[in-house]
């Protein structure tokens, strides 16, 4: 498994999981771009987005106090689709980059 912030500078995305653990992971983030998503549940899951809604909000909100806002959405539409948001930094990044 790939340490979570090499995957947000190396691929530009990080979990839902990895921000509820450490909700400063994005803190020092030089990209204003950042995919932030849910891994699908094991199992069947009856609740919509497979439980994961309440979660990836959770996460959403919380970047909004930290400077990010979402600017889209996946919600879903097929079995290889994860649920997440794009977000991005308000300003210009961390150090500025972009």
């Amino acid at each position: 498994m790939m340490d979570p912030q090499k995957r947000v500078l190396e691929q530009r995305y990080i979990e839902v999981d990895d921000l509820a653990h450490d909700p400063t992971l994005l803190d020092g983030c030089p990209h204003r771009y950042v995919f932030v998503a849910a891994r699908p549940k094991a199992g069947l899951s009856l609740q919509p987005f497979h439980g994961n809604l309440p979660r990836l909000l959770w996460c959403v909100e919380m970047l909004e106090t930290r400077g990010w806002e979402p600017v889209a959405w996946e919600t879903g539409g097929g079995p290889q689709t994860r649920l997440g948001t794009l977000m991005r930094r308000s300003g210009s990044g961390a150090e500025g980059r972009s």
